[in-house]
């Protein structure tokens, strides 16, 4: 019977993350190049051939050819977790040594294309929470459990926090030099968009990302 631990919700979160790095199409599922460009990282750019990348599948269990999931990723860390915890050396899989050791590495795995880069950071746009106070109306709406976004400024409930949530702009605000009308413009470096208004009542444009 396969070795296996609970682990803690920050080490299953640290999985997750590691996963969701090394599926670089987003799809769910870890394929044979993925593994491969994970296992070059892990070895200092020496990328393993496909079938040694699928020799290690193999004797972890896992068969590549369908695809690696979340859930059979974190259990197989989980089998190595397990086994350096009981002092069972080689009792795990290699590969699921190799990724329980360098949980950290696989977390800052370089992206293979400027698609990967921008589906990461699009799927990884969090609420970031803030201790700036809330206006009077907020203070007074608010419950216990209302957080307060510093990108997007709105207050929102962690529970009701979903993939579109926070819609900002993650550049710089540069004001730019007044009108003669005394209309204030501001351009954004992220998307080149542009506010246009009066000072105090500019009127915000929509953010150019969304996120959760």
């Amino acid at each position: 019977m396969p070795l296996s631990i609970e682990l803690s919700a920050e080490d299953k979160h640290a999985c997750e993350l590691a996963f969701k790095r090394i599926d670089q199409n987003g799809d769910g599922l870890l394929d044979v190049d993925e593994v491969k460009h994970c296992l070059a990282h892990l070895s200092d750019g020496v990328e393993p051939s496909t079938e040694e990348v699928e020799s290690l599948c193999k004797d972890a269990t896992l068969n590549l050819s369908k695809g690696i999931d979340m859930k059979e990723f974190v259990d197989l860390v989980c089998s190595a977790a397990a086994a350096a915890k009981e002092g069972q050396t080689g009792a795990a899989s290699k590969l699921a040594e190799m990724l329980h050791t360098n949980l950290s590495r696989v977390q800052s795995l370089d992206f293979r294309s400027t698609e990967a880069r921008d589906l990461w950071e699009r799927n990884h746009v969090h609420h970031k929470p803030t201790d700036m106070d809330f206006d009077s109306l907020s203070k007074f709406t608010a419950t216990d459990d209302d957080l307060h976004c510093a990108r997007c400024h709105k207050r929102y409930h962690a529970k009701q926090n979903t993939d579109t949530s926070c819609c900002f702009h993650p550049g710089k605000r540069i004001q730019e030099d007044a009108h003669t009308s005394n209309v204030d413009t501001i351009r954004f470096t992220c998307c080149g968009g542009m506010e246009v208004g009066m000072q105090h009542t500019i009127k915000e444009t929509g953010g150019c990302q969304k996120g959760k």
